[in-house]
């Protein structure tokens, strides 16, 4: 499997909110599975978000695309 990191994203007055938006609407598509999409979280303080990379526990997934099918 592929062992993944933590995106906290720093979400000043909803700045990434689109982004957010975006990324949701491609796991409700099928274009983004909703284990990746837990990789990025969002944080309205530097403490809090310096806390949630501390604290991610997102483990190994499986790809669903070999080497050969890039």
């Amino acid at each position: 499997g592929i062992h993944r990191k933590p995106v906290v994203l720093l979400d000043v007055e909803g700045f990434w909110q689109p982004l957010v938006a975006m990324l949701d609407q491609m796991v409700g598509v099928g274009l983004l599975q909703p284990e990746n999409r837990a990789i990025v979280a969002r944080s309205q303080s530097v403490h809090d978000a310096l806390e949630a990379l501390a604290t991610a526990k997102l483990g190994a997934v499986e790809t669903w695309m070999t080497a050969e099918e890039r």
